[in-house]
């Protein structure tokens, strides 16, 4: 019985004082170990560093949030990496994973729909494993530095320079990063709004990649392929469809999952401004308020805010199917759509058509199965995007766009 008692006690002391380690504001021991592993021994080294510390100190909130942030690295880093093996061309599509800039390969291998889709189903699933990293962060006032001038993704081998997180951002931002010059480092200091932030964008990234796989997307690259990577295998030529304007689905059961990732999406961006919004602080932050410094130059308002975060619960209720698409919307695609009756996003993702075959559509109408009545019903409201569309204006509105995600 003693002895219970003193593992118990033992157990309330362990708590006690990995909890006092997750919530001080100054990078503790094995986060500057893992800070300099990243530094000069790379993304991998770094995350091996904090996965080992976590599983010891399991209420350690800091190193968790470290953790999730160094997992996301590595998953841009793995994805890159395939990106290279495969000699992506830089700008040669606009298309989603297509356009990170990535050191020119002379000797690049084969590829072909197939190894790509596998390639970024990949990238999901080192999302999805950051992503849980990150929702185990409960800690409110947890915070962690990260100096982003010393991130470097090694795409190529030892020989390549590597593509540091700053250039990648920079190309995002046009025209450069606005930091102050006493923040040479590119100091940043995440906190628990950022953990809701960045755990939004693994879920916003992996439903992309779940579009990707929902569609036969082969005829697709084979049209773009030889834009963006050297070799390309091209498959399926002789079943090339002479009707442009059908779709046909590969996998539907994929929209049902980006539906979900998208509901993630929206839940996630209103905990994010529920957090960032509490802040009194003004400490190096990633994503201010609009009474907090920004650090790369792209300031928010709490107009910009406001209208964002109704967009998303607009959004969130045209996923949910509580509100739907207006037939006078509709008639603009189909001309025929019967009046009175809204389509329901949630019904046509989560049992699409196998061929979305447009002519079909606009010839005989949308199948009654997505309609619904819309008396007594919401719709959408176009004024909620327009709102958006105009205070994210200017040079810098679809890089703070992008940012808020």
């Amino acid at each position: 019985m003693r002895q219970d008692r003193f593992g118990l006690l033992g157990a309330i002391v362990v708590f006690l004082l990995n909890t006092a380690f997750a919530q001080s504001g100054d990078q503790s021991d094995v986060g500057k170990r893992a800070s300099d592993a990243m530094k000069f021994e790379g993304l991998r080294r770094s995350e091996q560093i904090l996965e080992l510390h976590v599983h010891q100190h399991v209420f350690d909130d800091a190193a968790r949030l470290q953790l999730g942030l160094t997992q996301f690295l590595v998953a841009v880093e793995n994805l890159g990496r395939g990106l290279y093996r495969y000699g992506l061309i830089s700008g040669g599509s606009e298309a989603m994973f297509l356009r990170m800039p990535i050191p020119k390969n002379e000797n690049p291998s084969e590829i072909d729909c197939a190894e790509f889709l596998l390639l970024i189903d990949r990238f999901q699933s080192d999302l999805m494993k950051a992503e849980g990293t990150l929702a185990m962060v409960q800690t409110d006032d947890v915070k962690v530095p990260l100096k982003l001038a010393d991130v470097v993704f090694r795409f190529g081998p030892s020989h390549v320079t590597g593509t540091s997180l700053v250039s990648v951002i920079e190309s995002l931002r046009q025209g450069g990063l606005n930091i102050t010059k006493d923040n040479p480092e590119y100091l940043m200091k995440f906190d628990r709004g950022d953990v809701a932030w960045l755990r939004s964008y693994c879920h916003l990234l992996s439903g992309t990649v779940d579009v990707y796989h929902a569609y036969d997307f082969t005829l697709w690259f084979n049209d773009v392929g030889d834009r963006v990577f050297p070799r390309v295998r091209k498959l399926g030529e002789q079943n090339k469809r002479r009707n442009m304007m059908e779709i046909t689905l590969a996998d539907p059961t994929r929209l049902h999952r980006f539906r979900k990732h998208l509901l993630a999406v929206c839940d996630l961006n209103a905990e994010t401004w529920r957090h960032i919004r509490a802040e009194r602080d003004d400490d190096f932050e990633w994503l201010p308020h609009a009474k907090q410094t920004d650090q790369l130059g792209l300031p928010l308002s709490d107009a910009q805010i406001d209208s964002w975060l109704e967009m998303i619960v607009h959004l969130k209720e045209i996923l949910t199917g509580d509100r739907l698409i207006p037939s006078a919307m509709l008639k603009y695609v189909v001309p025929g759509s019967e009046e009175g009756m809204g389509l329901s996003i949630a019904k046509l993702l989560d049992d699409p058509p196998v061929n979305f075959d447009w002519e079909r559509i606009s010839n005989d109408g949308i199948n009654a199965k997505y309609l619904e009545p819309e008396e007594g019903r919401e719709l959408l409201d176009l004024m909620v995007l327009f709102r958006v569309g105009s205070l994210f204006n200017g040079p810098l509105g679809i890089p703070s766009a992008i940012r808020m995600n």
